[in-house]
This record gives structure tokens, sequence and C-alpha cells, in this order.
């Protein structure tokens, strides 16, 4: 049993993992410019360099997280630092893209590690009535690292190279090593259990044509034969996977922990919010530098808006959600979204940056307020001999919420701009028809985010209609 000071040490180390893992991931998007000149590559290759990252990390959280609830967190986070390291290292020292692209998969097979494994550490260290607060600092960490990441990144670019954003995370994950060395307990599974390999492959298999197909699609056409091809084998794979997994005794993925309304709906409504914030993330650029004319570092600034009061409201939320229990929390967090996406609906081409902050403000707020009791909720829905794979399919609806955000919203946005302009080009058309499309997306938004609030307060209703009714004396 851990002393009650060193339960914080373990969640400075956790949280250190995720705050690397964030960092890197939003200042090496920054880079992409200086790597198609640096290495004399075009952008359709570069972007293999992020594209590689994700494809290791979402392909392989689920089965990272059934492996450490059979051999021990501690050893394979332990595992995860060691090989995020080694695989940053190796991409600062990087000959040409194509070496990059390789040692940029292996950074991200270690940063699914670390992904699936901090919070179910996390939640296996502190007691039920201190997990959302835990969980908060966490998640405020690791908006730290997207906040400060294109900031850092583009100072190292200027002053130094793009190896610098590299060399820099190594030292950090070295630390991390140490503390974990240092101060995770050693976990022991009771009993014996074998490894679902067939399984671990159709689940890896599904997931790997899935994000091809989500990511790869962005540049073929989502119509494409071999886009097709790919989810129809997705589907394939994806069928066969639960037939196999309803037969076995020890499988990679237990499809009765969906029974739980409270993992099963807290993974929807989380993935849902991630489609919706990434799509919103990844457009608003577009909008403030083409449609409003603001600079490179006033689009950083501005977009800056919803980290910032997420890392403010994270742990507030959390402290929130110990006392008054997590769905309550995150139907709050649920409605200032609803609200955010309202008001961010009524963007123009004369917003101001202060009129874009006022409107962006709730959205901020709200998945601040939402993640952070969600997280908690999914995390408490399961026993510890179970926390690994909750915490790998938590880490997956993000990872894979974030590439259909990316994907599906970017390719509505870019369908309506032609079809409200009759442009050729999205680039050729108006700032009233790229907001015009834009207001056609945040539409889709809000009809997603009442959905997620209709089950949010349908599981809330339920329980406390079972709790009431165990609280009921016997005839």
């Amino acid at each position: 049993m851990k002393r009650p000071a060193q339960k914080w040490f373990v969640l400075g180390t956790t949280s250190l993992g995720a705050f690397i893992g964030a960092f890197m991931f939003t200042s090496v998007n920054v880079a992409l410019p200086s790597l198609v000149r640096s290495l004399e590559t075009e952008f359709n290759v570069v972007q293999w360099v992020v594209l590689a990252f994700l494809l290791a990390t979402g392909t392989l959280l689920p089965i990272v997280g059934r492996l450490a609830d059979m051999l021990g967190k501690k050893k394979l986070y332990l595992l995860g630092f060691g090989i995020f390291t080694v695989g940053t290292l190796l991409c600062a020292l990087a000959p040409n893209v194509y070496y990059l692209i390789g040692f940029r998969a292996v950074q991200g097979m270690g940063s699914a590690f670390l992904t699936a494994l901090g919070l179910a550490i996390v939640t296996d260290v502190f007691p039920a009535e201190e997990r959302g607060r835990a969980i908060g600092i966490s998640g405020a960490l690791l908006s730290t690292g997207i906040v400060i990441g294109p900031t850092i990144g583009g100072l190292l670019i200027d002053a130094l190279s793009w190896r610098w954003i590299f060399y820099l995370a190594v030292p950090l994950g070295l630390l991390g090593a140490t503390f974990a060395q240092r101060y995770i307990a050693e976990y022991e599974p009771q009993g014996s259990q074998r490894f679902d390999v067939p399984g671990a492959a159709l689940l890896f298999l599904s997931l790997l044509t899935l994000m091809l197909g989500l990511t790869v699609g962005q540049d073929r056409g989502f119509t494409d034969p071999i886009i097709l091809s790919l989810y129809g084998a997705c589907a394939v794979f994806t069928i066969v996977f639960l037939w196999l997994e309803l037969r076995v005794d020890d499988p990679v993925l237990d499809l009765r922990l969906f029974k739980s309304s409270q993992l099963s709906i807290g993974l929807a409504t989380g993935f849902i919010t991630f489609v919706a914030i990434s799509g919103t993330i990844f457009l608003m650029p577009f909008y403030l530098s083409d449609v409003l004319g603001y600079s490179p570092r006033n689009v950083g600034l501005l977009m800056s808006v919803i980290p910032i009061f997420l890392v403010i409201t994270a742990p507030i939320a959390g402290s929130f959600a110990d006392k008054h229990g997590e769905r309550p929390v995150t139907v709050v967090g649920l409605l200032f979204l609803t609200l955010g996406y309202f008001t961010i609906s009524t963007i123009s081409t004369e917003t101001t940056a202060l009129g874009y902050i006022v409107r962006f403000l709730p959205v901020g707020l709200g998945m601040g307020i939402f993640q952070t009791p969600n997280n908690s909720a999914i995390m408490g829905a399961v026993s510890s001999k179970r926390s690994g794979v909750a915490g790998g399919l938590l880490a997956l609806t993000r990872t894979v919420g974030q590439s259909t955000g990316i994907a599906v919203l970017g390719t509505l946005w870019a369908a309506r701009v032609l079809a409200r302009g009759g442009v050729s080009e999205t680039t050729s058309a108006s700032g009233e028809v790229q907001v015009g499309a834009l207001h056609d997306m945040f539409l889709l938004i809000q009809v997603m985010i009442i959905g997620s609030l209709a089950l949010a307060l349908w599981d809330m209703y339920a329980r406390r209609h079972e709790t009431k009714a165990k609280a009921a004396p016997a005839d």
C-alpha cells in the first residue's frame, strides 16, 4: 500500500507522461513546414510524420491495456517510457524524412503505453472520493502540453532547428522513467490468464484499416475504391473479432464490460465530444487566417482559448464530481458545450478577436467541466483488474474521435464550400461562402452534442431511479 503522500508523486509521474505526449504531438505539427524545407520533401510525404505517430498509437491502445492487466502496469509503463524516449532520440537524429516517419511510429508505440496506462495507474492509487480531482489535474497538465507545444516548438525552430523539439523531450522521458521506477508500485495480477493473440490481431487490423481510411481518405477522397475497400475490410475484421471475443475464455476485450451504462455512455459521449472539438480546432485556423486575416502568431493565441479554459476548469470539475457524482457534472459540461456551439455558429466575416474569445469561452469551459468527470466515471466503472483495458478504451475513443472529427467534419466543410460557392477549390471561395459552410458544420455538431446530452440525462435519471429502488424498504 502506498503512503498517502506518495500517491501524488504517482500522479505527477503519469501527468508528466500525458504532458510529454501532448507537447510532442502539437509541437511537431508546427514543425511540418520546416521539415518540408530542411528534408527536401513534399507535404504529402511529410504529413506521414504525424500520421505514423497517430496510427501506431491508436492501433495499440486497447491491446496495451489488456497486456497491462495481465502482466502488470508498472512493467509496461516503464517499457512505454523506454520505447518513447528511444524513438524520440532516433527522430532527432533521423537523416531523412523516411527514417523520421519510421521513428515516429516507434515513438507512437511508446505513447500508446503511456496514454493507455496513465489514468489506469491513477485510478488504482487514488480512492474513489479523490479520483475526479486527480484525473482533473492530469487532464490539466495534458492540456498545458497542448497549449505550450506550438509556442515552444516555434521558438525552438526559429532559434535552433526542428530536431531540438525531439532533443528537448528526451530528458523529460528519462525523468518520467526514473519517477515511474521509484514511485509506481509493482502490480502482480491474480490468477493465470492467456493472451488472446487472434483477438488482438483482429482488433489491430480493424483499427488499422479504420484509421488508414480516415486519414488517407482526406487526400484520396472517401469514395475512392481503395478507401472503400479499407472500410469494407474494417467491417469484416470487426465482425469476426466480435464473434471470436464472445467465444474465448480470456478475450483481449471483454465485451461484458459494455453492459455497464456508466462505461458505455461515457465512451460514447466522450467520442462525440472529441469528434466535435477536433473538427472545430482543425478548421478554425483557416477561418482566422483566410477569412479574418490574422497572422500565424495571433491565430495561435486565439486558438489557445479552449485549452486554457480547459486547464482552469478540469481540476475544479473533478473535485465537484468527487462530492456530487460524475454524471451531474458531465451534464453541466454538455450544457455549456451546447451553448458554446450555438454561440460560435454566429461567427461572421467581421467577427473581432474579442468576439471570437467570447464565443469560444463556453466551449473551453464545457470541455473542461465534461471531460474530467466523464473520464472518472469510465475508469470507476470497472474493477482494478480491468482498469488497463478501460484506460485503453478511453484513450482509443479520444484518438479515433480526433481522427474522425478532422476527416469527416473537414470533408463536410469542404463539400459545403464547393456546393455553396460553385467553385472547384475551397481556397478560391469567398469569406462569406467559407463561413456559411462553417455554419452548416456547426449545425451538425449541435445535433451531436444535444444527442450526447440526452444520453447523459437518461443515464443520470436511470441511476437515480436505481438508487431509490435499492434504498426502498423490501415488502
